[in-house]
């Protein structure tokens, strides 16, 4: 069954990936020359605004409502930043030896996770507290399943749901892992063995399922599964 859908801003500036905070609002952010504009918006469309702005790209806000990490410089050398929302103070959380992707903060706001590629040219997703201390790597699968990325805390803080994939010209392929973050054992979920795209995983509330976005059906839509990989079904868009 097809969900419904609702427009929820118009207009064209490029947005990032939306997020929920705890107040039941849905974040987001615009770039804008080299900075970004930080907005909330209700799930009816209400009380759209501005909350933010910061010198950099793609800014998570942390649960506090009050600090926010960003990443600065070139794509091939960007580093995360930590900064007050409002009384901007920047510092630098991770060194100039590799390139950050994608810092999201964890629900309780105490670690952030965040995707790190080396001199190597490897990919990998990293913890540290929120701090910037305390940095360790997570992930450790297989070269052959891809690069690790996008990861995403579970709502009480003990997993992490990640992107692995292989991209080049000619085939894609990535998956959806789990990683429990007491004994670090990955979980590959859903796992096929075609030129098939599952990316972005996001958890419910509930703890108990993950949408993502693929295109098994032959075009990208959205889909859900228990965070055991069972049970998986498409959300929007018909087949």
């Amino acid at each position: 069954m097809a969900a419904t859908k609702k427009q929820l801003t118009s207009s064209k500036d490029k947005k990032n990936a939306p997020y929920w905070n705890h107040e039941g609002a849905i974040l987001f952010s615009t770039d804008d020359d080299g900075s970004s504009r930080l907005f909330s918006v209700m799930p009816d469309s209400s009380n759209l605004r501005q909350i933010g702005k910061v010198p950099g790209r793609n800014p998570k806000l942390a649960p506090d409502g009050e600090h926010v990490i960003y990443a600065v410089g070139p794509w091939t050398a960007s580093r995360l930043m930590l900064s007050e929302l409002h009384n901007p103070k920047p510092r630098q959380l991770t060194g100039n030896d590799s390139t950050v992707w994608t810092g999201w903060w964890s629900p309780n706001g105490k670690q952030i996770a965040y995707a790190s590629q080396d001199a190597a040219h490897e990919l990998h997703v990293w913890t540290m507290d929120a701090d910037g201390s305390n940095q360790r790597q997570i992930t450790h699968v297989a070269a052959q399943e891809g690069r690790a990325q996008w990861p995403v805390w579970s709502p009480v803080s003990r997993q992490l749901a990640i992107q692995v994939g292989r991209y080049n010209s000619t085939e894609s392929t990535s998956h959806i892992w789990v990683v429990n973050l007491t004994t670090s054992l990955a979980t590959k979920l859903a796992p096929h063995d075609q030129p098939v795209l599952d990316e972005t995983p996001a958890w419910f509330p509930d703890g108990k399922h993950i949408a993502f976005q693929s295109n098994r059906s032959g075009r990208m839509s959205i889909w859900a599964m228990k965070s055991d990989g069972t049970e998986l079904r498409q959300i929007t868009g018909g087949r």
